[in-house]
């Protein structure tokens, strides 16, 4: 799931919340960067006591007009905190829980993109921050005065943290460049990432970095599925012209659930069965949850249905190419599924 998504909900849920609660005029709004409070002014000092004590000095005035105020909350750990504050301790730790497996995947990724020894990952909930450790060679300044030596040494850091750095879509923001442990061959360079939009951003590239190495939707991969399925038989192709029209039916009811959406979409006006079939397979394989906390988070956040992310979780291990593995996707299809079930947002 998306940041921004993450911080829509906790928006939605504040704007339930602050309206039920205290009858607060304000609005909570959100993007990938976090969650924001604004409130006019009227409003604000019809019950400013209230708002100054939930707030405190996150709030302040803005410049516009008509004047408001306003409290901006980019940083998930203080979100977290006033969360706690305003007694939503479940929703402080699933919030907390799910940026902090955002930012653990991306770090994971980012290891798995760079494969470099010299650079050593960590995140929080705040951010992903690289340590990278350079050796420098000093003997063309052997006789500078330390000034000259300490400019020197940093340029040279900062050019070869540039060049290691190459491959990342986003590059991190430098933080501190120093000697390691004291070793002046040797340079410390530590980096972060905790701007949310730069997050998203990031994750979002190095899917497709990766994407083009590894993983089964690879275009390797997808060269290989094409190739086999296009030597098979016709039996083999009538069954994916089936598949994809049960495929079809069954996103039919979930018209306001984007993933099935998409996939009717791609089914209907398919002009080649096994590549529109690769499309949804891919899809599924976007959308489907990665763990059991993110499956708990789409249910009771976003109203996934269960049968919706059971049909994610099968799509994406579908095999195109094997017979049994068609015929049993298509009996679980088989099953009846009725408008009553379908969702009513479009977030699956």
């Amino acid at each position: 799931m998306s940041r921004e998504k993450i911080n829509q909900d906790i928006a939605k849920f504040l704007n339930k919340k602050m309206q039920e609660t205290w009858n607060f005029k304000g609005k909570w709004t959100a993007n990938a960067d976090g969650v924001a409070y604004k409130i006019a002014k009227e409003d604000y000092d019809k019950d400013n006591i209230h708002h100054n004590v939930l707030f405190g000095e996150k709030l302040s005035k803005t410049q516009e007009s008509p004047p408001a105020y306003e409290a901006v909350y980019t940083k998930p750990s203080e979100l977290i905190e006033f969360l706690k504050k305003i007694e939503e301790q479940e929703m402080a730790e699933k919030y907390q829980q799910a940026i902090e497996e955002e930012n653990k995947n991306i770090a994971s990724k980012l290891i798995q993109l760079m494969k470099n020894d010299n650079v050593q990952w960590d995140s929080d909930v705040d951010g992903v921050f690289s340590t990278t450790t350079l050796d420098i060679d000093t003997s063309g300044y052997k006789y500078a005065e330390a000034p000259l030596l300490n400019r020197a040494k940093q340029d040279h850091a900062q050019r070869s943290h540039n060049d290691i750095f190459l491959k990342v879509p986003v590059k991190p923001k430098i933080t501190s460049i120093k000697e390691k442990d004291g070793q002046t061959n040797q340079v410390e360079i530590k980096a972060s990432y905790s701007n949310g939009t730069d997050l998203e951003k990031l994750h979002s590239k190095i899917d497709t970095a990766l994407k083009s190495k590894v993983t089964r939707t690879n275009t390797s991969q997808v060269k290989a599925d094409l190739a086999a399925i296009k030597s098979q038989d016709p039996r083999m192709k009538e069954m994916h012209s089936e598949l994809l029209e049960k495929i079809r039916q069954f996103c039919e009811p979930y018209s306001n659930v984007d993933g099935l959406k998409k996939m009717k979409d791609i089914a209907t006006y398919s002009d080649s069965p096994m590549q529109s079939l690769i499309e949804v397979i891919q899809l599924a394989d976007w959308k489907k949850s990665d763990s059991d906390f993110t499956k708990g988070w789409h249910n009771k956040m976003r109203g996934r249905a269960p049968e919706v992310e059971e049909f994610y979780q099968n799509l994406a291990k579908l095999e195109l190419n094997n017979p049994e593995s068609v015929k049993e996707f298509i009996n679980s299809l088989n099953k009846d599924k009725t408008q009553d079930n379908a969702p009513n947002n479009n977030f699956g």
